[in-house]
C-alpha cells in the first residue's frame, strides 16, 4: 500500500479499498473490525482533509498563494 500510496498509478481510495480487503481475506483482520471504524472522529477529519486538498489543488489556490 505504501508503495501504491508513492507512485499514485491508482486512486488512492481504490488503493485503501484493496489494502483492506486484502487483510481481510488473508484473515488478518476480521470484518467487523476492518469496517468498525469508519464512523470515528479520526477517520471523518482525514476524508474531510483529503476532500479540502482535493478541492485546493483543483482552484489551484494554493499555487496562487505560493
Amino acid at each position: 500500500m505504501v508503495i501504491s500510496f508513492s507512485l499514485n498509478k491508482i486512486p488512492m481510495a481504490l488503493t485503501s479499498m484493496i489494502g483492506m480487503l486484502t487483510l481481510v481475506a488473508t484473515g488478518c483482520v476480521d470484518s467487523k473490525t476492518a469496517l468498525g471504524n469508519i464512523g470515528s472522529s479520526t477517520v471523518v477529519t482525514m476524508i474531510s482533509m483529503f476532500i479540502i486538498a482535493a478541492g485546493l489543488n483543483r482552484t489551484q489556490m494554493v499555487t496562487h498563494l505560493s
